[in-house]
Formats: structure tokens, sequence, C-alpha cells
């Protein structure tokens, strides 16, 4: 039952270029080992586990990491596969970042397929994709059902749609023009009340679930104030809400701590309460600090375009690039999600160039926390509950009712 990781420093496993990697043997033993689990039981767990710890996590226990370390690390943990083809090259950048200290740091993270996990329990208990914001909004009973039926319509068309033959800047046109035209059904036909998103967000719950350790990684944030920013394509008012059940961090009043801040398309709500308009379009291709940064404006702002150290969280070379678009770029450290479906063998070369650290498989938060835990020298389960920053902080009245959090614009 071991799987490419002979050894806890990496043996055995081969880099982006390897024959391995260019084969598929390397990559079919580790799509087994995410699907089947680690397969031992026991001390042979226990030893397993110690493994990976001392191969992902060299500081601890007073070690002190080669900041040369060439050898990759390829190790189970937690359920899914870790895997840092530059080990030498990650330390160097997580001591600059303790160096500085929590003042310096910034977290940036995609809300669907990062936060969100890739798949959530389904009908049947099979599993199926998580539910995005825009399926809350425009799948369920939240739309009347004649806009229900127009923006499906909307939707079929651009998937029918042929690649534009000139590329991105076209299909970043299109993408504009179909989500316009998604949010002139809702403003005008759609009967679209925020306050009713709070319900919703609890029934669908299961579906729009967070990633598992997400509110370990919210909390360890939240205690030294250590800024996020959540960037979504989709409405953000509903990843507000989400967060803000689910998240583990709301204070008594329900609201968020002023160190999150979301940033995607946000309602504009008329005197009745009901979306007559939007903020500007927000889509994939602008998904970036630099748009999030002029949406939010005031200390979130200032925030993305001056703290110098960055952690990176995107399930995609491409995400990654636009994330980190506006960002200050003394230390980043990028950490990939990546899920096991039919493209995985294609995909991997590109996530272990790209990524600092690419997870495998459907990750939890745990190394992200324990990474930025070492950086913050504040282990999570030492902050207390209810010491939480409290005044200044984001809730449902503006991101439910508002402009969720574009600063009163």
């Amino acid at each position: 039952g071991r799987g490419p990781e002979a050894s806890p420093g990496g043996a055995g496993a081969s880099g982006p270029g390897g024959e391995e990697n260019q084969g598929g043997g390397f990559l079919s033993r580790l799509k087994n080992r995410v699907f089947r689990g680690d397969g031992a039981g026991g001390k042979d767990a226990l030893e397993a586990t110690r493994a990976a710890d001392a191969a992902l996590f060299p500081w601890l226990g007073g070690g002190n990491p080669d900041p040369n370390a060439a050898t990759p690390v390829v190790t189970p943990f937690d359920g899914h596969i870790a895997m840092v083809m530059r080990p030498g090259v990650l330390e160097q950048k997580r001591r600059l970042v303790q160096m500085d200290g929590s003042h310096s740091l910034q977290v940036l993270a995609r809300f669907e397929r990062v936060l969100q996990p890739f798949k959530v329990k389904g009908a049947a208990a099979q599993p199926e994709p998580a539910m995005s914001t825009r399926d809350l909004v425009e799948n369920t009973n939240l739309l009347w059902h004649q806009a229900q039926s127009k923006i499906a319509a909307i939707k079929r068309d651009a998937a029918a749609r042929p690649p534009p033959r000139n590329g991105t800047a076209t299909a970043s046109v299109d993408d504009v023009n179909a989500l316009l035209a998604v949010e002139r059904i809702i403003a005008q036909e759609g009967g679209l009340f925020p306050s009713n998103m709070v319900q919703a967000v609890t029934q669908n719950s299961e579906k729009l679930a967070l990633r598992r350790g997400a509110a370990d990684l919210l909390r360890a944030l939240v205690w030294r104030g250590v800024p996020l920013t959540v960037l979504t394509p989709g409405w953000a008012p509903v990843a507000t809400e989400v967060l803000r059940q689910s998240g583990g961090v709301a204070g008594p009043s329900g609201m968020l701590p002023p160190n999150v801040a979301v940033a995607g398309n946000f309602f504009q709500v008329g005197q009745n309460g009901m979306v007559v308009g939007f903020s500007p379009p927000l889509t994939e291709a602008a998904c970036n600090a630099s748009t999030a940064a002029a949406l939010l404006g005031g200390a979130a702002a200032q925030s993305l375009r001056s703290r110098p150290n960055a952690v990176a969280l995107a399930d995609s070379p491409a995400s990654l690039r636009k994330l980190l678009e506006g960002v200050p770029q003394k230390a980043r450290i990028a950490i990939g999600f990546l899920e096991v479906d039919e493209d995985f063998q294609t995909k991997l070369p590109e996530y272990l160039e790209a990524f600092d650290v690419v997870l495998v498989g459907e990750p939890s938060m745990a190394y992200v926390v324990r990474l930025i835990e070492s950086m913050l020298g504040l282990p999570v389960e030492q902050g207390q509950p209810g010491q939480q920053p409290q005044p200044g902080q984001q809730g449902p009245p503006q991101g439910m009712g508002g402009m969720g959090g574009m600063g009163g614009m």
C-alpha cells in the first residue's frame, strides 16, 4: 500500500519533466492513493503521519530546515497528497515572511474550488460539484420563474458558442456581455430580495459548504489580524453569507471581522428591498487583486496594495496569475488545489511549475493553516473565542442588502 513517496524527503518523486511524469505510472499511483486513502492502520498509520510531518514541516521540533534543499517532497497528508517540488525555495520564502512579521502578510483566496471543496455529497450520497454563488441565485427559487428561464437560455447559448478565433480578449468581452444580460434580467424581472438569501444559504448549507479546515484558517488569520481577501466572479453577498454562517469567526452581531473582505459582483438595492442594479461586472478575466482593491476601497484596498508578502490560494495557474495582479512582489507563496479528474495528467506539470505547493485530491486546509501558523508564530488552538476583534465588522446588512463591502459606493 505505499505510494510514490518512498521516504519522508520525497525520494522516488520526480520533477515536472521527469520520465515517470511524462509516462503515467507515477500519476496512476498518485491517483490510486488519493481515491484509496493511505491504506495503513495502527502503528503504520502513525509512522506515516510522522514521516509526512517531518517532510512537510521540517521546522517542527526545533529543526533547522535547509534553505537550499532540492529534493522534492511528495507525501500523503490529511487525506490528500501534498507536493513541494522546490522545498528550499519555499523555506526561503517562509523565513522571509516570518522575519517580516504578521503586519507584512496578506492572504488571497478564490472562493469557488478553493475555500469551497471541488465536490460535495449530492443525491444518493454521490459526489457532485459544490454549488457556486451564481448557482444559488440563478438556479433556486430566489428568482421568479420567468427570469430563471431566460437566464438558463443565456447560459445555454454561451456554452454552445464556439471559442473565439482571436483568443481571450473576445472571450472576456463575451463573458462581460453575458453577465450584463443576466444582471438586466435580475434587475428588471427577477424579483430578487437579498433578505431572502440568509435562509437560502442555510437551506443549501451542505451544497455551499466550505472546504474542511477553512474555519481554522479564518480563525488563525483573524487572531493575528492578517487580511484575507476572497475573490469570486460570482455574487459576493452570497460568498459573504456563507463565510458568515460557516466560517466560525462571526462576532456576536453576526458580522465578519474587518480583516476579512469579499470582492465580487455586488447588488444595488432599491427602497423596497429588491435588487435594482449591480456593481461594475466582475468576470473571471478580471478576478484579480487590482479589481478587488478598486471595488472594496478603504483598509482592504490599502492592505492589498501595500502588504509586501502574500500567500495566494488558487485552483489553477491561470487563476493564480490573475489573483496576484496588483500585489507587491516581495515574497509570494502560491498554493494550488488540484482535482483528480480526466485532465489530471495533463495539468499536473503546469501546476508543479506555477505553485510552491500543490495539494492533490480533495485537500483540506490543514497544510495551509500549519504553514501560516509557522510564519505567524501562533497555533490556532491558542486563539480564544470571543477575543477576536469586534469593531467595524462586516456583515449581512451590507453584504446582503447593499453593495456588500464596496465602501458605500
